[in-house]
This record gives C-alpha cells, structure tokens and sequence, in this order.
C-alpha cells in the first residue's frame, strides 16, 4: 500500500514469485524452467525466466589495481530481459548507446557485454571502506555520464580471461542489485564457462487475479524434491519493510524519549524560575499584579519557549525529510515528498499542550507567592 503497484514493479520488474535452486546437481538434470511453465500449476502462470549465477574473479582493465577479486556473473535470459526492460532503467549508459532499449538489445544478443548494478558505482558522496570487494573507478554514481569501460573476468583459479565491455549502469531499484555480481544474457555466462551454466534462479509471472503467495506455495510443493524453493515477491517487499519498520520505530522510540526529556526540562527550568525569581514575582505583587497576571505570564513564557521549539523542530525536520527522499529519488523515481501534514500538527500540538501542563504546577505555585514573603529576605 506504502509503495503502490507502480512502486512494486519497479521492484521486481513484473515478476510475481521467486524461485532458489538449492541443490546444484538438480539444475543440471534437466530444464526446470520448462518443468515450471509446463506443471501442474500450467494454468496460474503467464511466463517463467530463468536467471544462471556463476562464482568468477574479476577487474577493470586500466585501473589502479589489478588485483583479481570474487565476484559473481548473473545471466538472465531472453524473457526475463523482454519483460524487465518495461520497468528498470540505466542511470548511467555507455557511450553509443543512447536509449536503454539499445543496451536491453545488446544484452540479448551478445555475449560480450554486461551491466553493472548500484553497488558497484562509488559515490562522490561517501568514502569507500572496503578495498577487498569489486567496484569500478573513473566515474561516479552521480555523474550524467560514464566512459568507455571494459573488465576482465575469468573462472575461480583460472588462466583463460574473458574481456567483456561494461554498457550501463542499472538503477539500484532493480532486482538483480539484491542479488549482487554483474549483470548480462545467459550467453555473457556460458561464454564465461566456456559451456552452458545451468539456471539456479527462476522468477515467475502469475496470471492476474492469481494469490501469489498461493501459488508459490504449490510451486514448491511440487518441485520440493528438485531443491526449489520459491516465495512471493510480495513477502519479500514485506518483509524487507518489516526490518526497515523495526528500525523506524527504534528511531521514533528515542525522539519520543527526547520529547518527553524536553518537556520535563521546561517543568524543571519553570520550576527554577519561580524559587529563583522569587523577589521579582513579590515585587510585581506589590505594585499591583494580580494572581492571575503571574500565572499568564509564566505560562505565556513557557508558551513561547515551547512554540519556538516546536516551529524549529518541525521546519528542521521537514527539509532533513525533503533532502532524504530528494537523494533517494534519484535511484527511486517513484519517490516523491509527501509528508504525513496532519499528524505533524497533531504531534506539534500535543507536545504544545505537555509543554503547559508541565509549566501550569510552577506557574500556580508562582501565582501564590505572598508579597510580604517574597521580599522579606534579600
């Protein structure tokens, strides 16, 4: 609901289910992808892609280090490209490729060119810690363009070197940045392996109208002796909010804390004002305040303090929240900044009404001090 279904999509390109080969041997004993389509759930499933993983090492021709580094290759084949191309874009494209249709054509059809995913672009805007893992230099992720660029790759222990030119950099919304490793056709693969690499990873697209977490549940259940594990592309959105909820509310939990510290440090700071400024509220007594006087201006104080605040609170919170989702909308296009208006009032004015019935036990206590008490001592 938070994302929405064009959110969704952008997420996992279309696709309904996934699927996790956990046993290699059954990826080679036959064509599960056409086991799936062709099953006993036929009826429920529009189209089944098959994604090849392969362990390789790997490092940019003409960078600063030419150390070889583990990595992994993602083949995807012809469907699941087709599909996806609908729904993820390039942030960054190289040179001759115009459009990312172009660079989707060159994927499907060649075996010497990949793509790169978000993590492994650097940021202008962070420092990078690990040298152990792949990344590519000469450009950054905020750049408007990138170079020409070619890596290297060969199998675990290997001599025979396989150079492969890099066309694009995908938007970090897309699926195949959770998987982690470069990116191209299931041919970029077996080019790599020297021979076909068998799919370990199948993504299904359900009929629509069809429960996905149903039929996952089935698909599993039938394919359970081939190692298959499939789980609904919705569970998986779900759950990886779940994690990032847990965390918000950590982080609400302690600006609550910290609203509730403020407003006790008002009680306390009101509190002092009285005993400290107890000669001033007698003075003010004698000329001719009333009780009433007292009590509105300590509470007016209070008001003041806590409305200012409150304002600085809010505007700082606000175009911390504008800036975020400002950086994150350059990967996430779907992002836009729609603050929560009403709740923000509401919070603002419950703390504006804590804030004062904080401040109201001092402020009656002030309005009770007795002229001839107050300034009987210096």
């Amino acid at each position: 609901q938070v994302l929405g279904q064009k959110g969704i999509e952008t997420i996992t390109g279309g696709y309904d289910i996934q699927g996790v080969l956990t046993s290699s041997a059954a990826a080679a004993s036959g064509d599960l992808r056409a086991s799936i389509a062709n099953g006993g759930q036929q009826a429920a499933i529009a189209s089944v892609s098959s994604v090849a993983i392969l362990p390789i090492e790997i490092r940019q021709v003409g960078a600063a280090s030419q150390q070889w580094l583990s990595y992994r290759a993602n083949g995807y084949d012809s469907d699941y490209m087709e599909q996806v191309s609908n729904h993820y874009g390039f942030k960054l494209r190289a040179p001759g490729f115009e459009t990312d249709a172009q660079v989707w054509q060159a994927l499907r059809e060649r075996d010497d060119v990949i793509v790169l995913g978000r993590s492994d672009v650097p940021s202008s805007q962070a420092v990078r810690l690990d040298q152990n893992t792949f990344m590519a230099e000469g450009f950054f992720w905020e750049d408007e363009a990138m170079p020409a660029l070619e890596v290297e790759v060969r199998l675990p222990q290997s001599t025979a070197v396989r150079r492969l030119k890099v066309i694009g950099v995908l938007n970090s919304s897309w699926i195949g940045n959770f998987v982690g490793g470069v990116h191209g056709g299931s041919q970029s693969v077996a080019m790599i392996a020297g021979a076909p690499v068998p799919a370990a990873l199948f993504f299904i697209d359900a009929r629509e109208g069809t429960d996905s977490m149903a039929l996952a549940q089935a698909i599993e259940k039938e394919f359970f002796s081939a190692g298959l594990e499939t789980t609904s592309m919705q569970q998986l959105i779900a759950t990886s909010l779940n994690e990032s909820k847990v965390f918000n509310e950590l982080l609400r939990g302690f600006i609550a804390l910290g609203l509730l510290i403020g407003i006790a440090s008002l009680g306390v700071i009101s509190t002092r004002s009285v005993v400290e400024r107890r000669q001033q509220i007698g003075m003010l007594r004698a000329i001719g305040y009333h009780r009433s006087m007292v009590l509105s201006s300590f509470l007016f104080e209070a008001a003041f303090i806590a409305v200012l605040g409150i304002l600085i609170g809010t505007l700082l919170g606000l175009n911390t929240g504008w800036n975020i989702i400002n950086q994150f909308a350059k990967e996430q296009t779907n992002l836009v900044f729609d603050p929560p208006i009403f709740d923000i009032i509401m919070i603002d004015v419950l703390a504006l009404v804590c804030a004062l019935l904080a401040t109201a036990l001092p402020a009656w206590r002030a309005s009770r001090v007795f002229p001839a008490e107050a300034l009987r001592y210096e």
